[in-house]
């Protein structure tokens, strides 16, 4: 009999959605702000951190680890030495070299400390694997308890969700989760769950218990049933079928070229190069620049305005598609940041331009960081020392900065 893994693929804490709170930090600690700048947490975090989906993040307090909520509380006191995710609702927290459960909302505390706390079922009712010395059992946060006894393993193997598999000196069996009623004796080399095949549709009738070549069934419930070439079947393989990818093709692959004319003279095309020839689709020629340049690390969809960067008398500044002006030439530097935006510098300072091009911040900060996708902001650090994210539209979400 084939046996059938089922992957069950949760992705509770990724997302994009735009959260309404902001860390800042006033030089040595991170604290917690919103877009009116008012401070929900003072500084007090040791170092940078981000919510996730489930609205909450992990942040460290002197070295130790808790859960803040965006309100700017603690739903975990930061007293642990680590803290896992094991759902959106429960989790693992380690003190003292153990390891106990915690629901991640309440900041409530269950089960005895273990040796290790492990896998968790997403069931119809949700338990833990949790381990203490080499024996290993199975704990409902709901109640604190071990269900049944400690076994020397346990196994969320089945598609039937309600029940799990044990190993206790060497045998086998199947304990009820919310029970740990025995269904099937652990007394079995093996257990496998058995199949019911009809109408072109499979699926579990209960388990097969197997001692050397004999083997017997059992239903859900732990009654024994006879089995049969129709309820030991498995179920045929799975073939994942690519979907169709195109040829690659584009009927407008223009591209934009820089070439340099001499005497100061630069000509700028839109051309579509193909495997045997190139066809120029606009040129125009510009004049009175030391230097006309494609930006490295930018990009546009063909049919967009696309910019390049001129340089005269030492300074840098913007051209659109046309010859025309849109950035003053004025910066020692502008460069392309991510495909998407532009980072200045002038005087040692920088600056962010978009990608419309749109100046979000005169070169006035000490540095810019990354991109933030999940805050839609960027991490700028200003010449004092106190960091902060800054807005497309240019605020910069510090308390008691002023604009």
């Amino acid at each position: 009999m084939k046996h059938v893994l089922t992957l069950f693929v949760f992705l509770p804490f990724l997302s994009f959605a735009q959260p309404t709170v902001y860390p800042y930090s006033d030089g040595k600690k991170w604290g917690l702000t919103n877009e009116a700048r008012e401070v929900l947490l003072a500084p007090q975090i040791d170092e940078n951190f981000r919510f996730y989906a489930d609205k909450s993040a992990r942040v460290k307090v002197n070295g130790k680890v808790g859960v803040l909520a965006p309100t700017g509380k603690f739903t975990l006191p930061p007293k642990y030495d680590a803290v896992q995710d094991l759902s959106s609702e429960y989790g693992t927290a380690k003190i003292g070299g153990k390891q106990i459960g915690v629901n991640m909302k309440t900041g409530k505390e269950f089960g005895a400390a273990f040796d290790e706390v492990m896998e968790y079922c997403f069931c119809e009712t949700n338990y833990y694997k949790v381990r203490s010395g080499k024996k290993f059992g199975l704990l409902d946060p709901a109640t604190s308890k071990l269900v049944g006894k400690l076994y020397d393993n346990v196994e969320f193997d089945f598609e039937n969700r309600k029940a799990v598999k044990v190993t206790l000196n060497k045998k086998q069996g199947v304990i009820e989760m919310t029970s740990g009623k025995v269904l099937v004796p652990i007394a079995y080399d093996r257990v496998d769950e058995s199949y019911y095949s009809g109408g072109g549709v499979s699926m579990v009738s209960g388990y097969k218990a197997i001692n050397g070549t004999t083997a017997k069934g059992f239903s859900h419930d732990g009654k024994e049933v006879e089995l049969t070439a129709e309820n030991d079947m498995g179920i045929a393989e799975m073939v994942v079928m690519e979907e169709p990818r195109g040829d690659g093709s584009n009927s407008d692959n223009r591209e934009l070229f820089v070439y340099s004319q001499g005497n100061n003279q630069w000509k700028i095309t839109f051309e579509n190069r193909g495997y045997s020839q190139t066809e120029i689709l606009e040129a125009i020629t510009i004049d009175g620049y030391d230097k006309v340049e494609k930006i490295p690390d930018m990009w546009y969809p063909p049919q967009h305005i696309q910019y390049v960067r001129a340089t005269k008398n030492g300074k840098v500044g913007l051209l659109d598609q046309t010859g025309k002006v849109v950035i003053p030439i004025e910066y020692d530097e502008v460069n392309g940041k991510d495909r998407e935006y532009y980072i200045t510098k002038l005087n040692g300072l920088y600056g962010i331009i978009d990608k419309t091009p749109f100046e979000v911040r005169k070169p006035e900060l000490k540095s810019v960081g990354e991109y933030s996708y999940n805050l839609s902001a960027w991490l700028v650090e200003l010449p004092d020392g106190r960091k902060g994210y800054l807005t497309p539209k240019g605020k910069i979400l510090i308390p008691g900065l002023t604009d």
